[in-house]
């Protein structure tokens, strides 16, 4: 998603949420939005990519919308369909880790995000694709997101 503004996908995100949640208003009512995050599948067929390099623009991405989002929940990568196309399950899971530890290694974001790990149970549930779950998987994913960060403490 390139804008006038931003030749990438991630800054016009981070635009919008500044423009569209973080209005002064907004937040001095409600606070910044936690902020529900995924990437990977589709990284992973970018042509040279390494786990290096999705590393790296995770955690880009990330420090970037630490300045739009008060937290973070993110929703790791699930398990493909089959191994027939770039993106695989074995890769999925070593990028998941590397993200994982990305997140406990980092002082800024390892307190203000929440790791949710879906991708055993994604190996049991059906696909939409390759890599898109169905649309029962999204909503309950959904849901549990929902109440838990509407939850009273």
């Amino acid at each position: 998603m390139q804008s006038p503004e931003f030749g990438t996908t991630q800054e016009n995100v981070v635009l919008f949420l500044n423009r569209t949640y973080n209005r002064p208003e907004l937040v001095q009512d409600f606070g910044r939005p936690i902020c529900v995050v995924s990437a990977g599948h589709h990284d992973a067929a970018i042509p040279g990519i390494t786990k290096e390099k999705f590393l790296t623009n995770v955690g880009w991405y990330l420090n970037m919308l630490d300045l739009q989002c008060e937290s973070f929940i993110w929703i790791a990568t699930t398990a493909t369909k089959t191994d027939e196309f770039a993106q695989k399950r074995n890769l999925t899971e070593i990028w998941n880790d590397g993200v994982l530890g990305l997140l406990e290694q980092s002082p800024i974001l390892r307190g203000k995000v929440v790791f949710v790990d879906g991708f055993e149970a994604s190996t049991r549930c059906p696909h939409q694709d390759n890599v898109h779950m169905s649309k029962e998987w999204y909503q309950r994913l959904a849901s549990l997101i929902q109440n838990v960060a509407t939850a009273p403490c």
